[in-house]
């Protein structure tokens, strides 16, 4: 039996939100379960050189053979909300998820993979924490899947495009703006070489295999500081969240035909919310979606 919302989607209704910080219900019959669940999200700090501080949740009855679920956060660097709002679903479905946190004086440039500030490349980075997870779940080398939400979202399809080896599935929520799969642009817009990353390749043969969603908030369209707001943005990828996603699956899936790929994308429009991780997640249903693309969708994989 596959996946489905009446099995996932109850474990949502024992958090609540205090401020901007998901909480334990209380009040709810099955509260202490869920309390002593989330209690199991960790605080670490990879010793790897890296310094990369992250958060880690295992299902207390885990799945060997899922993916590794990567989850990464937006400028308000709020990574405990998403390892919060997506245990219950990893405890559902036996999964373990790491949210690693790109603190801002080390990884200022983290959404478009750069070097800045006092720290290290943030993909770099995010290669090693997985390597050392992965290493004690004896899952060494095999590909990840992948969520990231606004400035997160920017970091995941951009790795996944410069790492697809690494990379199964993955699904983005309302990025401010997209690499296109055009090599006649330089990166970040484009996919030519960028002097400031001179060893990063793109292979769109593979990358563009990768089966990927989009998801925004259907009243996401407000031009904000996080958008980027350059005129010839503006002009290739459009004036908003929902007008760049759209653009964004209908050239990705252009580019995948001229390979004769028949790769899933998939562009959802989140009903009732803004630009907001949290109300996607508890008004839009949004963590249902993408446990059901990344998890429940691969054929070789079903879940009682």
């Amino acid at each position: 039996m596959m996946i489905t919302p009446e099995k996932v989607m109850p474990m949502l209704q024992h958090i609540k939100t205090d401020g901007a910080c998901p909480v334990v219900n209380m009040n709810n019959d099955r509260g202490d379960d869920r309390q002593a669940a989330l209690a199991r999200i960790e605080k670490k700090r990879a010793a790897n050189g890296m310094d990369l501080t992250y958060y880690q949740f295992t299902s207390s009855n885990p799945c060997v053979d899922l993916p590794l679920f990567i989850v990464v956060h937006g400028i308000g660097r709020r990574a405990i909300d998403q390892a919060r709002l997506f245990a219950p679903f990893m405890e559902a479905i036996g999964g373990t998820l790491i949210a690693p946190v790109f603190e801002s004086i080390r990884f200022s440039g983290y959404q478009r993979l750069r070097l800045s500030g006092k720290g290290c490349r943030p993909d770099l980075a995010l290669q090693q924490l997985i390597k050392k997870v992965q290493g004690g779940m004896e899952k060494a080398r095999q590909p990840v899947v992948m969520f990231g939400y606004s400035g997160g979202g920017q970091f995941v399809h951009r790795y996944a495009m410069a790492y697809p080896r690494q990379v199964k599935r993955m699904a983005v929520a309302a990025p401010g703006w997209f690499t296109f799969p055009d090599m006649r642009i330089k990166f970040p817009q484009g996919l030519l070489k960028s002097s400031a990353l001179p060893d990063l390749n793109f292979d769109a043969s593979r990358f563009l295999k990768i089966p990927s969603m989009v998801l925004v908030g259907e009243n996401d369209v407000n031009r904000d500081k996080s958008v980027n707001q350059a005129q010839e943005i503006d002009h290739r990828q459009g004036r908003n969240r929902l007008e760049r996603a759209d653009r964004w699956i209908d050239a990705m899936k252009r580019s995948a035909k001229r390979y004769h790929y028949d790769t899933p994308y998939q562009f959802v429009v989140v009903k009732g919310c803004g630009h907001s991780f949290t109300s996607c997640m508890e008004v839009g249903q949004m963590g249902w979606q993408i446990i059901r693309f990344l998890f429940g969708e691969d054929p070789s994989r079903q879940f009682l």
